[in-house]
């Protein structure tokens, strides 16, 4: 899985890297604004953005709304300062699949992972599904259940 941070405070950016390491993932990138963000977005291969909302070019949301209209499949989750309940609705209408608030702890990074996880390899080889295999993903406890 290829990981893209973006976050323009490098102390920040550097403590999301050692989560994402420290996670499993070893194939993460860091850039500092939304333009960067879309150059190696458009580039390909990016699995999940790990997205600040205040960046020095603009908001998060709007690089996420960008890569929505854009029909991409990259994930996206929100790491971020901003407690604002509108930009949280604005973040989940667009797709993303956790919304992390500064500061948090590796647990709660590794549950946003998992989640993660689970959304991109929930139906892999399969043509179809059941309604278990859709709660599996959704679910973190329906997961769970079935170990």
């Amino acid at each position: 899985m290829k990981i893209l941070i973006v976050e323009d405070d490098p102390m920040v950016a550097h403590i999301n890297l050692k989560f994402a390491n420290k996670a499993g993932y070893d194939d993460v990138e860091t850039v500092s604004d939304i333009e960067s963000a879309k150059e190696r977005i458009i580039q390909g291969g990016i699995d999940l953005v790990l997205l600040d909302v205040y960046l020095p070019t603009g908001k998060g949301t709007d690089l996420l709304k960008w890569i929505r209209q854009e029909n991409l499949s990259t994930d996206v989750i929100l790491i971020t300062a901003d407690r604002s309940s509108e930009t949280v609705e604005v973040s989940m209408n667009y797709g993303a699949v956790d919304y992390l608030i500064k500061p948090f702890d590796f647990a709660r990074f590794q549950m946003a992972m998992e989640k993660f996880e689970r959304k991109k390899t929930g139906f892999v080889g399969k043509k179809s599904v059941e309604q278990d295999d859709i709660d599996s993903i959704f679910f973190e406890s329906a997961s769970k259940s079935d170990k």
